[in-house]
């Protein structure tokens, strides 16, 4: 927590979440954030339910703006509707960025 990017630039973060227990429904169940502790603001939010997590096990990622400004996390909120394990975060530049 707490990264300030080396410059401004296009990054991509990727949620790595197993479910163990929950009601398979549209129920929110997590909430993924970036967050910029500087400005006291969300950057990207996305929210799933169980239902959604296991249509896309594999596509937890959210892509965004970051600059040397900011002091970014990477946040997991958790509903309560179900047991999940939070094994990986994985960061990088997106290479969509460069692209463009």
């Amino acid at each position: 927590h707490n990264l300030v990017p080396p410059e401004s630039t296009g990054m991509e973060v990727q949620f790595f979440i197993d479910i163990l227990d929950s009601e398979i429904n549209d129920t929110p169940l997590v909430n993924l954030e970036v967050y910029d502790s500087k400005a006291d603001e969300i950057i990207c939010l996305e929210t799933y339910s169980a239902e959604q997590l296991l249509l896309k096990p594999d596509d937890l990622s959210m892509h965004f703006s970051a600059n040397r400004n900011q002091s970014l996390e990477f946040r997991v909120y958790w509903h309560g509707t179900g047991d999940i394990w939070l094994h990986n975060i994985k960061l990088q530049q997106d290479v969509w960025y460069f692209l463009l």
